[in-house]
């Protein structure tokens, strides 16, 4: 049978379960002074609750799982994880950042396996529950949304602020207003569609109008006024 311990360590003045027969030897859990606690680890005077050790899994390694059932009371939210908190500010200095959930990337020592991809956050699917609503993969309910790299829609590797990639066709942007709505499109001509008709493309030479009561030449001069349906680049 496996044996455990709960004690007190003198020389940290903390309460220590652990596994063994010995106090100290192998630490699972331990309590400060200060009420702070460390599982797998001595606690830190930094932190709350800090999760430390070596781990392997069996066919999925996690350091941490949350995963239990949680039944809603009616008319009111439910999920499996909340963060609540509130940050004070010191009395003086510089505070560089105040953060509800702060995500740092993790460390990831080479070894002989390949690896395919590695991210500080991945969100795996949607939930699919049956909603009056969507259901999302993520949600930003309010505020405003801050991204300093590239992001990358339909792509791995995003050149530029925002690069949007279709494998299965053009790549389309739409936007809507009040009913109405305009799509920009665009394979090796950019074309821009309001309503889902076509008015104007681009392409290396120059601007093209097509169906416009107006042409322009790529000088930008009106060509012809009152025709309709002319294409031209």
């Amino acid at each position: 049978a496996q044996n455990y311990y709960i004690g007190l360590e003198d020389a940290a003045d903390d309460l220590v379960i652990g596994v063994g027969s010995t106090l100290g030897t192998t630490s699972a859990i331990e309590i400060d002074s200060g009420a702070r606690i460390g599982i797998g680890t001595a606690p830190n005077a930094n932190y709350k609750a800090t999760f430390g050790g070596a781990h392997t899994g069996g066919s999925n390694s996690y350091g941490l799982r949350v995963e239990t059932a949680v039944t809603g009371v009616v008319d009111n939210n439910f999920a499996v994880a909340s963060i609540k908190g509130t940050l004070v500010e010191a009395g003086s200095g510089t505070h560089a950042n105040a953060v509800g959930l702060w995500l740092e990337p993790p460390t990831i020592t080479g070894g002989s396996a390949a690896l395919t991809n590695a991210a500080t956050l991945k969100i795996d699917d949607a939930p699919s529950g049956t909603v009056t609503g969507a259901n999302y993969a993520l949600w930003v309910d309010a505020g405003v949304s801050r991204f300093d790299g590239n992001v990358g829609i339909g792509t791995t590797a995003p050149a530029n602020a925002l690069h949007i990639n279709d494998a299965s066709g053009p790549a389309q942007l739409r936007l809507d207003y009040g009913g109405a709505y305009t799509t920009i499109f665009a394979t090796d001509t950019m074309y821009i569609q309001p309503g889902g008709t076509s008015r104007a493309s681009f392409d290396s030479g120059g601007l093209t109008m097509i169906n416009s009561d107006i042409d322009l030449n790529n000088q930008g001069s009106i060509t012809n006024v009152g025709a309709s349906g002319n294409d031209w680049t």
